[in-house]
């Protein structure tokens, strides 16, 4: 039984023990070893949320897109998609980000992947509006 963790050690703390190696500098450049585990838990969960939403996609004005943000797509002469108003987010089942828009009754899920030429194509004719 000394090789259990006591019961004072939550989850936290066995993780923050157990990981201590492992997890990226980048995501604890403000930690302190005064800080208790459960404040920085808290720092490392909110930031790593906000990492976890980039997508790493640009659209014409500079911004990136990230999970949740809804953009505007302008339909152009040079491909076949019609303007629509979209939201970002993380198709689970591809491992990857895409976008939902409903069409008249129904709503659709597109991989961003399944655009051939993805900045001619569609990022340089978006504009985020939320």
């Amino acid at each position: 039984m000394e090789n259990e963790i006591s019961k004072a050690e939550t989850l936290k703390e066995k993780f923050f023990r157990e990981n201590a190696e492992i997890i990226p500098m980048q995501f604890l450049p403000e930690y302190e070893f005064t800080k208790t585990p459960d404040s920085v838990w808290e720092w490392f969960e909110k930031n790593l949320k906000e990492e976890q939403s980039k997508t790493g996609l640009f659209v014409k004005n500079g911004k990136e897109l990230t999970e949740g943000c809804k953009f505007r797509y302008t339909e152009h002469k040079d491909y076949s998609l019609d303007s629509f108003v979209a939201e970002v987010i993380w198709r689970t089942e591809y491992a990857c980000f895409g976008y939902r828009y409903t069409c008249e009754n129904y709503v659709s899920e597109i991989s961003f992947t399944a655009h051939g030429e993805l900045k001619e194509d569609f990022l340089n004719h978006i504009e985020i509006i939320e």
